[in-house]
């Protein structure tokens, strides 16, 4: 009687699939450095369009150009939008009049040579139209929105250089329609080619302030209201010449760690990874394989679909190397370089990440001032590699495998094409055991005995609800009253039970002629005596039955010599003169 049937092992050996990237040609863009990019559906048609700005080898020497994404990763410019050419520029999108669209914020250097912060309103179809502000002009700029007083609409922080020379960190709060106020008296403080940066540092869901820059590095608490604070004993190191910074939960504990790359007072290059206490306090990681650099980007995003934030990294190297590098997190914060990417090389650059063919995976940008010689901006689709891994499974008796296919027997050729989240097959080879357990019971009444050797035992009473048996634990089990006993047999980490099997003569044997044997355990020889004179015979066998020694005898009292047998259990059977047995007892040779 089967009860337990246990599947033990469940293990992929390999991950679903390998992480790779290819350039996209079917879009042409023009080449930037000193830019900006940014990804946003600007139209509500559901897909990434696109939003490049920076210097160029067009006719004016900057741009700012949109396109439109077909929904499969072409896209198409869009011709006639009202943006200016930029350099030094900073751009970012977000809803700043609460109609469910995104507006957008241009900043830097005009083609007039002017600086400029300019905001525009989208129509919901992706028009944009001008709307007039008071914000302040910069160039050399970081511009970025968040809602830091909690009354449900984006307020703005810029960074720059004014048209007066002036490094000013400004914020402003937005009305909920889009037009914005300048916030007085606010602590923040840093110098050109800074960044900054909006992140809840500790935890409190208000956004706070980075800032780096100045050879330091500042956080600012936000109260909930808009009112920030400077952040005391924080221990990161500033870079204070073309800086950047990125905040992303890296170790899955629920707080926003830190990237700050540039060069420091000391003029050397950096690249550090800062892990959160989740108060806002920051420890540098040793040991990350990340090289410093200079005039470059930072961004994570997840590309392999796997729940952690890997981390591209473009810039100049201190040996004047133009990189772009990809990292991939083991999701505790540990980053490995994927080997073999296509990136060009870049310096003055940027970088963004967006799903742009919908399929589940994130692709990149990236801009600048490319190992070719050339402005670059190039379009990398995220594609994966089918990869061939093992599943090794350890079941009992039986296993259905994700192909729908019961197995009864071990496999190890099976196969099967599993799908990725993000659209690729892994095929993937069966490697089965299968396990079993022997059940069957040797019955000499009133012992019992597991055919299955080399296991675990635990016998039960059938009569009682199958309750176990306190101390019968060994292969063999000795009723001492009639009834239906099994046993439960584990070996492999499966487990089976028994059929019951029934006991029907304690009762007679202990109530005719009592059985008294010493010493027990021994060397082989052994004393009977019986309460009652027998005429009959002593019949002794082994644990699986076989008669090994018979002896006759009259009278209540006999020496039996089993020395010429193996150690171990056997059992002696008081037999009469019609064949009856009259007692059973077990004997032990050492």
């Amino acid at each position: 009687m089967k009860t337990i049937t246990t599947i033990i092992i469940l293990l992929i050996t390999a991950n679903s699939y390998a992480q790779t990237f290819q350039e996209l040609t079917t879009s042409s863009f023009y080449g930037v450095y000193r830019g900006s990019v940014a990804f946003t559906d600007i139209d509500n048609d559901n897909d990434q369009d696109l939003l490049i700005a920076g210097g160029s080898i067009s006719l004016t020497g900057r741009l700012a150009h949109v396109y439109s994404n077909d929904g499969n990763g072409l896209f198409n410019e869009v011709i006639g939008a009202p943006f200016n050419g930029v350099i030094n520029c900073s751009i970012d999108f977000a809803d700043i009049d609460g109609d469910n669209d995104q507006d957008l914020l241009i900043t830097g250097e005009n083609t007039s040579g002017i600086y400029i912060s300019n905001l525009f309103l989208n129509d919901g179809n992706g028009n944009f139209s001008f709307f007039p502000s008071l914000l302040d002009s910069v160039s050399y700029s970081e511009v970025t929105f968040a809602d830091i007083d909690n009354d449900n609409d984006q307020d703005l922080l810029i960074s720059g250089l004014n048209n007066n020379s002036q490094v000013i960190y400004k914020l402003y709060k937005n009305d909920g329609i889009g037009n914005f106020s300048l916030i007085t008296g606010t602590p923040f403080t840093g110098m050109l080619f800074g960044s900054v940066a909006f992140a809840d540092v500790n935890g409190d869901n208000y956004p706070d302030v980075f800032i780096t820059g100045s050879d330091s590095s500042k956080i600012y608490i936000n109260d909930s209201t808009g009112y920030f604070t400077e952040l005391l004993g924080t221990s990161i190191s500033g870079a204070s010449y073309d800086s950047k910074i990125a905040f992303a939960d890296i170790d899955n504990d629920n707080d926003q760690d830190l990237l700050i790359t540039g060069k420091n007072g000391g003029g050397i290059f950096i690249c550090e990874l800062y892990k959160n206490d989740g108060n806002g306090f920051f420890s540098l990681t040793t040991g990350t394989p990340f090289v410093g650099i200079n005039n470059g980007a930072v961004a994570f995003a997840d590309v392999d679909n796997d729940n952690d934030l890997d981390l591209l990294i473009t810039g100049e190297t201190d040996s004047i190397i133009k990189t772009a590098k990809m990292y991939i997190n083991d999701g505790i914060g540990n980053f490995t370089l994927l080997a073999n990417t296509p990136f060009e090389g870049v310096q003055h650059s940027s970088v963004t990440f967006a799903d742009i063919d919908n399929d589940n995976d994130k692709d990149v940008l990236i801009t600048g001032y490319g190992t070719s010689g050339l402005f670059i901006a190039k379009l990398y689709e995220n594609i994966c590699s089918p990869s061939t891994n093992i599943d090794v499974q350890v079941a009992c008796d039986s296993y259905t495998w994700n192909n729908g296919i019961t197995y009864t027997a071990n496999n190890n050729t099976a196969i099967d094409s599993l799908s990725s989240i993000g659209g690729c097959d892994s095929i993937v080879t069966l490697n089965l055991t299968i396990n079993s357990v022997n059940n069957a019971v040797i019955n000499n009444s009133p012992t019992l005995m597991a055919v299955d050797s080399f296991s675990t035992y635990q016998w039960l009473n059938c009569d009682s609800g199958y309750v176990q048996i306190l101390g019968e634990t060994s292969q063999n089990f000795t009723a001492s009253s009639n009834g239906n006993y099994a046993v439960i047999i584990s070996s492999n980490s499966c487990s089976d039970t028994s059929m019951c099997e029934a006991v029907l003569n304690v009762s007679l044997l202990e109530n005719v002629v009592s059985m008294y044997l010493y010493p027990n355990p021994s060397n082989g020889e052994f004393i009977l005596k019986t309460s009652n004179t027998i005429n009959g015979k002593i019949q002794v066998t082994n644990y699986i039955g076989k008669v090994v020694n018979e002896t006759m005898i009259n009278g209540n009292y006999i020496l039996i010599n089993l020395k010429n047998n193996n150690k171990g259990l056997y059992f002696i059977k008081l037999i009469d003169s019609n064949n009856n047995l009259i007692n059973i007892k077990k004997i032990i040779i050492q």
